[in-house]
């Protein structure tokens, strides 16, 4: 038994999720707020801070890109991953957002997109098509990878 086409809307979110995935760590680091002039004697607890924000930035993203790679090779558990992950990103981003929209209107403005591309990039891993192709299981998929 051959296995089915990945339909375009899958295609399209994996493709989407990606450029979002791909513009945050560019717009963060254009973000003039991410590298604020401190006195000396915050530099340290700065430079902690942007240590951990990075390391958890990295792990976000990896965790990330291997959702996507699962959802590529239609792993159903995947993209309710997914979906859970933006949910939480969108809730974090919120406050960022207000404060943002005020302080650097630009960043927020690229920032919004890349969630309205996230957004719809969920979106359409849950629409008909997606949901078929999910569904629609073979010797091969039925595997836990």
């Amino acid at each position: 038994m051959t296995q089915p086409r990945v339909p375009r809307s899958v295609l399209i979110a994996v493709g989407l999720y990606c450029t979002g995935l791909i513009a945050s760590p560019v717009i963060g680091w254009l973000d003039p707020r991410a590298f604020p002039t401190t006195s000396p004697e915050l530099e340290a607890a700065a430079r902690a801070g942007l240590s951990f924000g990075v390391a958890l930035g990295v792990a976000i993203f990896l965790l990330i890109a291997v959702l996507l790679y699962k959802i590529y090779w239609r792993r159903h558990w995947a993209r309710v991953a997914l979906l859970i992950v933006t949910a939480l990103g969108v809730a974090a981003y919120a406050p960022d957002f207000l404060e943002s929209k005020t302080s650097a209107p630009l960043i927020a403005a690229l920032d919004t997109i890349v969630v309205v591309l996230e957004v719809i990039a969920v979106i359409l891993l849950f629409m008909p098509p997606s949901n078929r192709w999910f569904k629609t299981v073979s010797g091969s998929t039925t595997e836990a990878a």
